[in-house]
């Protein structure tokens, strides 16, 4: 009898440790991992503040490291199968921390938008000292300077570190300048008026200012016979440029991209240049 209870004993403390063994290591199965799944372009990562190098996919990616995406190239961070973070182009990220609770980033300028499943933890994308959360859902983050905007497409997000802290819903976006926090539906379009000169307006002047309102933080490209010139929003909309101006007609496109990647257009012209001087006529 004692033989078959000490059997019996032997047995279950075998059981009792192997479960503990497998409970600990399915534990460390699960350990997060954040990667590079898509590269598309010119992506580098520094890891650790060292030197930054192109990478490709595949690539682990660890708390302290920068990734960075050039002015055509686009990035798909994954944490699991379900949750994915795409960079847009012209972004760099810092990895701050990736554990079981989630990944916590920090977008110092550009655009990432995030997709969220509860089971890979909370998505955290801070921007100097303001932070967006996530758990479960879809959103956009866009940042230039101290500018932010945050747009939800489906789920929940809060964001914290502003006035007032907002948790912003689906089909809902909010504008922060410095902490000042505006939440509105997500518009139609973005905002782009552009103080036009006068029809058939003639100059002898070489340059022409060029100036209007769009959405804060936004870029503007303007196209004319000039070339191609990109200039900024300030964090009140307003954009200024000085353009030259060429002999006869000058037609101008002007485009205006928000924070997210939305774009509108408008067309116009400015002055005609005219510096042909007066006819005389001899008798």
């Amino acid at each position: 009898m004692r033989r078959l209870i000490l059997a019996i004993l032997t047995v279950a403390l075998a059981i009792v440790v192997g479960a503990a063994a497998w409970r600990y290591l399915a534990a460390e199965d699960q350990v997060a991992r954040l990667v590079l799944a898509d590269v598309h372009g010119a992506v580098s990562v520094a890891h650790l503040g060292g030197t930054a190098t192109e990478v490709a996919a595949g690539t682990a990616l660890s708390p302290g490291d920068q990734v960075e995406t050039g002015a055509e190239a686009r990035a798909t961070l994954q944490l699991s199968p379900g949750t994915r973070i795409k960079l847009g182009p012209t972004s760099s990220v810092a990895v701050r921390s990736v554990d079981r609770e989630g990944v916590q980033l920090e977008l110092e300028h550009g655009l990432l938008q995030a997709t969220v499943r509860p089971e890979s933890g909370a998505i955290r994308v801070g921007s100097r000292g303001r932070e967006v959360v996530s758990t479960r859902g879809e959103f956009q983050v866009g940042v230039n300077d101290d500018v932010l905007r945050v747009a939800t497409q489906s789920g929940e997000v809060s964001l914290v570190g502003v006035e007032p802290p907002i948790v912003i819903g689906a089909g809902d976006q909010v504008t922060v300048v410095g902490r000042a926090a505006r939440a509105e539906p997500i518009p139609a379009s973005v905002v782009l008026a552009v103080a036009w000169p006068p029809p058939d307006h003639r100059t002898r002047a070489e340059t022409q200012t060029v100036e209007g309102t769009t959405d804060p933080g936004a870029e503007v490209t303007l196209e004319g016979p000039f070339g191609r010139r990109v200039v900024r929003a300030d964090r009140t909309g307003h954009f200024r440029a000085e353009v030259p101006l060429a002999e006869g007609n000058n037609a101008l496109t002007v485009v205006a991209r928000d924070l997210l990647g939305r774009e509108v257009e408008s067309r116009g012209a400015l002055p005609t240049r005219d510096t042909t001087g007066p006819t005389v006529r001899s008798e």
